[in-house]
């Protein structure tokens, strides 16, 4: 009998422990929602106070010149992205009922409960963040001094430019100057000389600050004033441009620092006061300006003081490019008689030297006769300010390509913003709406196809870098001439502010692409009949849904592409009717209120609404059968995907929910009950190879298998991951998991992941024992960044005896980045163990670990930590015994040279 009351007492117990402390823990959420959203607030206004603070250092450091630590940056967008999530929770908060209909005052329990979790979770998040930044300002490295750009070193190569250089930073020492002119024709290298200009000032401390400004054909002072304030701290919130011009030259007055304003690329007198710049020396001293402009007049109509010509190459100089950039094509004795006369064709033109030079690489004798043949006939063009060799050369370029699909690309870039920075991916929905890809089958071929195509272009000098490998962008000289290419072959028109309303419908009748940029939308034709636009671009705010249904045309049935950015739509209706053919459909940074009728459009392939506002993908979106990619990144008020959407998708190869929905349910609701979507839909998904999602709550997570073997790209997020690595270099392959025990990877079918990812994010994980090879016996070949946190038993992250028992190859080949913090009882990150001469089964171990390719290392929180790899040699053991931190491990080499950056952080253990 006593035997049975102790087995029912244990059953008991266990019940009690796996119900009522759970459901008392969901209580406490009830019971304490105004506990909970007060700390919430608190901890938000102290986070936004600390970015303030580092902000401050950032704009300091920036002013310097210097470059900004990776983890400051890190650190200042999870702290937006957090800010920006806590103003829509707390918007969601004030507009919800938390009182049950029909039942008078009595509280709303599962919303109050809903809301107090969410606020909870985003508090603790919050207080990891401010933790972070203190620990930031302690270090007090936020900078350090960067090199030189590639861009300005052109200027230590050729005299020419050494000469002009030393002019031009001559005239900015002369304190009887105050404004500078730089002029030249377009392709001679205006903006390089400026970047050497900002460069040199900087390094030696001429000014505080230097803000170099694009101004274009069409300047948008809008954004010219706010460049201006960003670089130098300032806060505009005026709406209107003349309003803040005056806030803009009233905080430009009252500084005290030294600044220097380039303004690159005038094409015609700016009025200063109405951007809201100083006008002359005289009104403050310290202040200076620099512009450069294809022309000489616009120089002086701007008054300079002193203004200084950017001439061409001369001979040798031009030569010398030349071969530089083509390389050992023309060291070939087939083609040495055509160099020089080529290269004199160019007219010492940077910018048409490498054109040409990047064309004519590989090339046989008989295309460059043919190139010699066509500069020598070239003819003027009609593009203001360009010279016939510039034209020539680039239109050479672009003709030597060895596809219409590449031509297209760089057309579609060039309907985009001057200097606009351009996502690749973006051009991936382009291409697959336009009919670039015929005969390619999945998405991870075309994207492979895509960035070969991005890769000759770049090579070619037609397609430069962005700000990460993910972007690209155009010289605004390569832009030019694409632009009017465009337009008179292939029908593709850019349409600007300055376009007068009946230059509109001209153009709109035989167009095949259009794109409206900042332009006066109320002005535009009524219903035109456009029955060849394949594509059309819609940029800027101001478009309602009135007037895109004044745009959207009668007769489009052709239109494939439709682009709209920065718009309010309201309700979608009469607008797509007449789109029966449209292929891929991006709206981006719009607000929305019903979008039910885009499920109308039943040929679709793409839809991008990332960055958009609404509420709801209703049930119509599921009858987008031909749908390919889904991308609803960043829609930070989506709450609601309705039941079996997802799952009804079944062509999709994409799907992109980054920092958007995470309203997961679970799938043993009945269909009736359920309000929003389950995991368990992605199983259904068989074609899906990038997959982007956040599940906040690791309980909704399936038992079943729910991922696609076929994932090549991912960022999959489960549990309470609250710190992510770095996206510069983004990675195609990352995982964030933060769960209570270690089996849970298995029973929530993602193990496999974690052996594929090239990004992982380790928390929790009980009963691990060490990493590798905890998690996997082979260790892991394509990790490339590693984060493991909250963890109270582990000791080791590599366990080499019983690693080297399989493979003798290190399990970390690949690892750039280790971030380890909060694991109390973590020794080292390697373990050695074995006899004297530490042969583990016949397998020699050298002296030494290590990481070939990393190049940031983060110990946070390690109160046990003594040193990162235990040497194998007893007695060095012995000498180290009594050692307390890493620096006293010195005798041998942590890693090899290459290590560029470490962070060490160490706590002192309690009782010490």
């Amino acid at each position: 009998m006593e035997i049975l009351i102790e087995i029912v007492s244990s059953v008991v117990g266990k019940i009690a422990e796996c119900t009522v402390t759970p459901v008392v823990h969901q209580l406490g959420y009830f019971f304490h929602y105004e506990r909970n959203i007060r700390n919430l607030r608190s901890q938000i206004q102290q986070l936004i106070h600390e970015k303030e603070k580092l902000q401050h250092l950032v704009i300091e450091a920036t002013n310097r010149g210097d470059e900004i630590v990776q983890d400051v940056r890190d650190w200042l967008t999870n702290a937006d992205e957090l800010v920006k999530k806590s103003e829509i929770f707390f918007k969601e908060e004030g507009q919800a009922n938390t009182r049950c209909s029909g039942y008078g005052t009595f509280p709303n329990m599962v919303l109050r409960r809903r809301l107090s979790r969410k606020a909870e979770k985003m508090a603790v998040a919050a207080g990891s963040e401010i933790r972070e930044v203190q620990n930031i300002f302690q270090n007090k490295v936020t900078s350090y001094r960067g090199t030189l750009p590639s861009s300005a070193k052109i200027h230590e190569t050729f005299e020419s430019r050494i000469s002009t250089l030393t002019k031009v930073m001559d005239a900015l020492r002369d304190p009887t100057v105050n404004r500078i002119g730089v002029h030249g024709m377009a392709g001679v290298g205006k903006t390089t000389l400026a970047k050497a200009v900002e460069q040199q000032a900087l390094e030696e401390r001429l000014f505080d600050v230097v803000v170099m400004v694009p101004i274009s054909q069409t300047p948008n002072f809008h954004d010219i004033q706010q460049i201006i304030a960003d670089k130098l701290g300032l806060d505009l919130r005026e709406k209107t441009v003349p309003t803040r011009a005056e806030r803009l030259l009233d905080q430009l007055m009252k500084q005290d620092k030294k600044i220097l304003v380039i303004l690159d690329d005038v094409w015609k007198q700016l009025s200063l006061r109405d951007i809201g710049l100083i006008s002359s020396g005289d009104d403050r001293k310290g202040f200076k300006m620099l512009l450069t402009s294809r022309f000489l007049n616009v120089c002086r109509q701007m008054d300079v003081d002193k203004s200084f010509e950017v001439g061409i190459l001369i001979e040798g100089e031009a030569l010398n490019l030349f071969k530089k950039v083509n390389g050992d094509t023309c060291q070939s004795q087939d083609v040495q008689d055509f160099v020089a006369d080529i290269v004199k064709e160019c007219a010492g033109l940077p910018l048409a030297i490498t054109t040409i030079a990047s064309a004519l690489k590989g090339k046989r004798c008989s295309v460059w006769a043919d190139v010699l043949r066509e500069l020598r006939g070239s003819s003027s063009k009609d593009i203001d300010g360009m010279e016939i060799k510039v034209y020539a050369s680039i239109r050479m370029s672009y003709d030597f390509l060895g596809s219409d699909e590449e031509r297209s690309l760089l057309v579609f870039c060039s309907l985009h913003r001057e200097d606009a920075e351009i996502q690749i991916h973006q051009l991936l929905r382009y291409g697959l709406g336009f009919g670039l890809f015929e005969g390619i089958t999945t998405l991870e071929e075309a994207i492979n196809k895509l960035f070969n195509w991005v890769d000759h272009l770049m090579s070619s000098s037609l397609l430069l870098n962005g700000r990460s490998p993910d972007f690209v962008k155009l010289h605004d000289v390569v832009r030019d001439v694409l632009i009017s290419i465009a337009a008179k072959s292939k029908r593709m028109y850019l349409i600007k502010d300055a376009v007068k309303p009946e230059e509109y419908v001209s153009k709109f009748g035989d167009s095949v692409a259009i794109s409206l940029l900042n332009s006066n939308f109320d002005q535009l034709p009524k219903r035109s009949v456009c029955e060849q636009l394949k594509l059309l671009f819609m940029f800027g705010s101001g478009i309602s849904s009135q007037i895109l249904d004044k745009v959207v045309f009668e007769k489009t049935s052709e239109l494939r592409v439709l682009l709209l950015t920065s718009i309010h739509l309201g309700r979608l209706q009469s607008c797509f009717r007449a789109l029966e053919n449209l292929q891929t459909l991006c709206l981006n940074g719009c607000r929305l209120e019903d979008i039910a009728s885009i499920g109308e459009l039943k040929h679709l392939k793409v839809l991008d609404l990332a960055r958009s506002e609404f509420e709801e993908l209703p049930r119509e979106i599921g009858q987008l059968t031909s749908l390919r990619l889904l991308d609803l990144s960043y829609c930070y008020q989506l709450r609601t995907i309705k039941p079996n959407v997802i799952s009804s998708l079944t062509n999709l190869e994409e799907l992109n929910l980054r920092e958007s929905f995470t309203s997961w349910e679970v799938l043993d609701k009945v269909d009736g009950e359920r309000s929003n979507a389950s995991l368990v839909e992605l199983s259904n998904l068989s074609q899906l190879s990038a997959l982007y999602i956040r599940v906040e709550d690791a309980s909704v997570v399936p038992k079943d298998k729910w991922l696609s073997d076929k994932l090549k790209r991912y960022e999959i997020l489960i549990g309470e991951v609250t710190y992510w690595l770095s996206d510069e270099d983004e990675t195609s392959r990352r995982l964030g998991v933060r769960l209570e025990h270690s089996w849970q990877l298995d029973e929530y079918k993602i193990q496999t992941l974690v052996k594929t990812s090239e990004e992982l994010w380790l928390g929790g994980l009980v009963g691990l024992g060490d990493v590798v090879p905890g998690l996997d016996k082979d260790g892991f070949p394509h990790l490339k960044r590693l984060s493991f946190g909250y963890n109270d038993q582990i000791r080791y992250i590599v366990n080499l005896r019983d690693y080297m028992k399989n493979t003798s190859a290190f399990p970390f080949p690949k690892l750039e980045s280790l971030r380890l913090w909060d694991l109390r009882n973590l020794e080292g990150v390697c373990q050695w163990h074995g006899n004297k001469n530490e042969a583990i089964d016949g397998v020699e171990l050298e002296g030494k670990i290590e990481f070939p390719q990393l190049r940031r290392l983060k110990l946070e929180g390690l109160p046990k930590l003594k040193q990162f790899c235990p040497a194998p040699d007893d007695e060095f053991t012995k000498r180290t015994n009594s050692a307390t931190n890493i620096a006293d491990t010195n005798s041998i080499p942590l890693f090899n040279p290459k290590v560029c950056r470490l962070i060490f952080k160490f706590r002192k253990p309690q009782g010490m």
